[in-house]
Formats: C-alpha cells, structure tokens, sequence
C-alpha cells in the first residue's frame, strides 16, 4: 500500500484538462485535410496551462499560426508528447502543465 500512494500523487500530478480551440484567421478560406492527405508543413507549437489546464498563459488558438504560415488547408493534432510528460514531472508541483499542438498545412487549395 506505501508504494501505491507515491504512484496515486504521481499520477495526479501530471494529468491536467485542457483545450485548445482550432480556428481559422478571421475573414479567410481555410478548410480541413483528411486524415491520410499529405500536406508539406508542420509547424509545432506548445501550449501552456496553470491550474492543471483550467486557465491558459498562452493564446490556445490555431488562427495565428495558420494566418503566419498563410495556410489554406490544414489539419490539426493536439497531444500531451513524451517531452510534456517529462516537463509535467517538474511543473505540476505549481500547477502548470504543456500540451502540443501540431498544425500540418498546404498553401494551396
């Protein structure tokens, strides 16, 4: 039972809840790729959430990365990488937590 408990707080402390919200750049044409379409672009970015991912300390918004890379169709995957589970170890303590968004683009329609 001594060595479940350690695990329990572990295991508390680096899980989180969070969003990120996939928008378009306002007043442009951007559409959604298939899942298996190969687009030439990749651009990863980190989000950052205190309280365990109830508030965000960074724009948790896909707009601005695909207005920058001029993208007219994307897709997007957000996940918690190997790397924020690593970083999660350290930052949970104070209750701040990454994620990684994954946008992949094509410049043409």
């Amino acid at each position: 039972m001594k060595k479940v408990i350690p695990l329990l707080v572990l295991v508390v402390l680096m899980s989180s809840c969070f969003s990120t919200k996939i928008v378009a750049p306002a007043n442009s044409d951007v559409r959604l790729a298939s899942e298996f379409e190969p687009l030439p672009a990749k651009i990863q970015t980190k989000n950052w959430y205190i309280l365990y991912g109830l508030v965000p300390l960074n724009k948790n918004k896909t707009d601005k990365v695909i207005a920058e890379a001029n993208f007219k169709k994307v897709r997007v995957e957000t996940k918690i990488s190997f790397v924020d589970y690593l970083i999660s170890i350290f930052t949970s303590i104070v209750t701040i937590t990454p994620s990684t968004v994954i946008v992949e683009g094509d410049i043409k329609d």
